[in-house]
């Protein structure tokens, strides 16, 4: 699970062209795949001015509380971020077996979902749609990062994207942006070759 360069695009374009709201639930803590210094040439490509004070200790790794899945979407602008995971091994704020119904408490807590690469970890695929719809708010907002192919025995499931498209076409959401990308899996930032992005119609 985790946030590469392509997926900080995808978020600053969201974030151009819709309301994104102030809370965030990422659907287990996000690895970031992109450097501090390069988010701020990201987020200038749709308009934004981004500061990231990232320290990093004498082996060369970010010191944790300068750059993190908090630090990051808090420079998207959310208020509050919060984590969901099956248990609390990376730190997360809400443990729940995604398997089962998330807790009528949780229920229309969310402005914004991010799936950045759990769904296809998680048995009960339809489940995990209904707990996202139920943890957003009405007009929330939901992104889904997911296999479609070459992802042989990384989590359960590699999907079609008409899926996706289908169940929420299905339940009456607004679709409003669905690309295929094409990526090799070297995910070190400097090194990873450029990925391709599609445009997904379906078809």
């Amino acid at each position: 699970m985790g946030i590469p360069k392509a997926g900080a695009a995808l978020l600053y374009e969201l974030k151009k062209d819709y309301q994104l709201g102030d809370s965030v639930l990422q659907l287990g803590k996000q690895a970031l795949y992109v450097e501090a210094d390069q988010l701020p040439g990201i987020a200038a490509q749709f308009g934004f001015d981004v500061t990231i004070d990232a320290a990093k200790d004498q082996s060369g790794e970010y010191v944790p509380e300068t750059y993190n899945d908090i630090v990051f979407f808090e420079a998207l602008g959310f208020k509050t971020v919060t984590s969901l995971d099956y248990s609390d091994y990376e730190g997360a704020d809400l443990i729940h077996d995604l398997n089962t119904p998330i807790p009528e408490s949780l229920h229309g807590k969310f402005d914004f979902v991010y799936d950045g690469g759990t769904l296809e970890h998680v048995f009960d695929f339809p489940q995990c749609l209904r707990n996202i719809h139920n943890l957003l708010k009405v007009g929330g907002l939901v992104a889904h990062a997911a296999p479609s192919h070459n992802h042989v025995d990384h989590g359960f499931y590699m999907y079609s994207p008409t899926v996706f498209w289908d169940y929420y076409h299905a339940n009456h959401y607004k679709i409003i942006k669905s690309y295929i990308y094409e990526y090799e899996t070297q995910h070190t930032a400097y090194t990873a070759t450029p990925w391709l992005i599609y445009d997904y119609p379906p078809s």
